[in-house]
């Protein structure tokens, strides 16, 4: 049914419980109806929006229906009414109808007459709300085309270059006033697996934050609620770095002025953090003039934005205008830092490389806080310089793997707690390589023996890279070095071999020995014991057991 709700207004009470009554019977149960006495309340509650019907009386106290009709056709004219009306009205009731009464209900009434009117009502409103949701998604179609433009154009400027031609009749003249920029970041949920910054060398896993960015609707109405809030700005989607699940959209603000936009966005802040709904605001200082001075504000909204670096767990609004004294001060020197950390990894002492990490961490941390694109520089580039020491120690393809995920995930990480978590996880590999290389540790020996011992169990050569942190492809090559065969081979040797000797010496069942052999399938252990036998499990144990 497309009548969704119906008030009824009537002040005879006895009349009005019966109607209302009847009515429910007709239509289906999630169609709201709602009683009223008079038409003052029956306006009341229609100016709040979603009626499509309302059934009314003539004669009723405070307002009557003549005065409630005039003001639904005057507000609301795609509202039906169907007027309830008195045999000795009926004339008075013709001339309610010129005034935009769809129908009229004659007292007393009948409950086909009723039906019949509903049903009308409802293929009118049906074929109303059609034509209008055409006419609507033609506008929508229009808007956004209109709206696609204005923002290009607005792109161009923010990138201080000129709109292209086509884009230039825009009209520029709401920017041409002092105003500022608020660069608005947030990050959704995203499904495709990433390195994340906790990685764990030659594994694949899903990054925390984007498990915890906002869903669909959450960023709706994170969006929804900046519109009320800035009604008159721009909104200038910005494009997607590394980081997949980043949005940030630019908002220019004529006629808006820095402390304004603070309290409104702390206020928004609160509502939200209840909600989980995290956002992050760059906002630049007051332009003179803001369309003269685009790039410069979004600059400015930028550089105060990344200080989202140190507070990804917690909403954040950043103000040029208070923080632009932290941008004057210099990156401490990490040079004795850089000094401790490499002498341990070369030395293989795994402890005291991620207590000196730590230590340079915390020293960091200290207020004033510094600048967050060179902290992520100077550590990045520090660790980077550590890794290339392997150059020409380890295999050309280790070297280069290690080194390409490490730009990969410099490249991603956006926090501060991400950028010492990747920074220990490469020095720590790094260090394995050099304590393997100098023999000080046989690292390849040591997984070699744990496969032994647990061979039976799921063990993947990831999994065993990790506790070296090697690569998958580097730890494959250096236990082929040591045992003639591949990973996989060396895996199926070891539980094929306690496979025949189960077979040989015990009745047990073939499923169940190849489960203890580590298969949990019966028929893929049948198919790789063939393979490596040329005989079926059955087969091998009749043949040895003769002998």
């Amino acid at each position: 049914m497309n009548i969704r709700k119906i008030i009824i207004a009537d002040d005879e009470s006895i009349q009005r419980n019966v109607l209302s009554s009847v009515v429910r019977k007709i239509v289906p149960p999630l169609t709201e109806i709602e009683i009223c006495v008079n038409g003052k309340e029956a306006f009341e509650k229609i100016s709040k929006g979603g009626t499509d019907l309302l059934i009314t009386d003539i004669r009723m106290p405070v307002m009557d229906g003549m005065e409630l009709i005039s003001l639904v056709a005057r507000d609301f004219p795609q509202i039906k009414i169907i007027l309830i009306s008195a045999y000795q009205e009926f004339e008075y009731a013709k001339s309610a109808i010129s005034c935009g009464v769809s129908e009229y209900l004659v007292k007393p009434f009948r409950i086909e007459e009723v039906r019949r009117l509903l049903q009308k009502m409802d293929e009118e409103i049906g074929e109303q709300r059609q034509t209008t949701e055409t006419q609507n998604q033609y506008e929508n179609l229009l808007h956004q085309f209109e709206k696609d433009n204005q923002q290009k154009a607005l792109a161009a400027l923010l990138n201080g270059q000129k709109p292209p031609e086509e884009l230039q009749a825009f009209n520029t003249n709401a920017l041409n006033h002092p105003g500022i920029t608020i660069l608005i970041r947030w990050n959704i949920r995203v499904h495709s697996e990433i390195i994340s910054g906790t990685f764990s060398a030659g594994s694949r896993q899903k990054s925390p934050a984007l498990l915890s960015g906002l869903s669909d609707y959450q960023q709706e109405r994170l969006i929804k609620r900046l519109h009320i809030l800035f009604p008159n700005g721009f909104f200038v989607p910005q494009e997607k770095g590394m980081d997949v699940s980043e949005c940030r959209i630019a908002l220019l603000l004529p006629g808006c002025d820095t402390d304004d936009s603070v309290r409104f966005l702390n206020k928004l802040a609160e509502e939200c953090s209840s909600e989980q709904l995290l956002f992050w605001a760059g906002i630049s200082a007051l332009q003179d003039n803001l369309l003269s001075r685009l790039p410069q504000s979004l600059q400015q909204a930028e550089e105060v934005l990344s200080y989202y670096f140190y507070y990804p767990a917690e909403c954040g609004i950043f103000s040029y205008a208070d923080m632009n004294e932290l941008f004057e001060f210099p990156m401490i020197s990490i040079s004795g830092y850089e000094t401790a950390i490499r002498k341990a990894v070369h030395t293989g002492l795994d402890s005291q490389l991620t207590k000196c990490l730590a230590d340079l961490k915390k020293e960091l941390l200290k207020d004033p806080l510094k600048y967050p694109i060179k902290v992520k520089h100077r550590i990045s580039s520090m660790i980077v310089s550590i890794v290339r020491d392997l150059d020409g120690m380890i295999t050309q393809q280790a070297y280069d793997e290690l080194l390409n995920e490490a730009y990969h995930l410099y490249g991603g990480c956006s926090t501060f707690e991400q950028l010492f978590s990747i920074s220990l996880e490469l020095l720590k590999r790094s260090c394995a390589y050099f304590t393997q290389e100098s023999g000080q540790y046989d690292a390849v020996e040591d997984i070699i023996a744990y496969v032994k011992k647990h061979y039976t169990e799921d063990i993947s050569l990831s999994m065993l890279a990790d506790r070296v942190h090697f690569s998958a492809n580097y730890l494959s090559m250096q236990i082929k070095k040591k045992t003639g065969m591949s990973y996989v081979s060396y895996l199926t040797l070891l539980r094929t071999e306690r496979a025949c000797k189960l077979l040989v010496e015990t009745d047990r069942k073939v499923a169940d020995i190849g489960t203890e052999c580590g298969y949990r399938d019966s028929s893929y252990f049948n198919r790789i014991f063939c393979r490596k036998f040329g005989l079926s499990p059955e087969q091998y144990r009749k043949v040895h057991k003769k002998c």
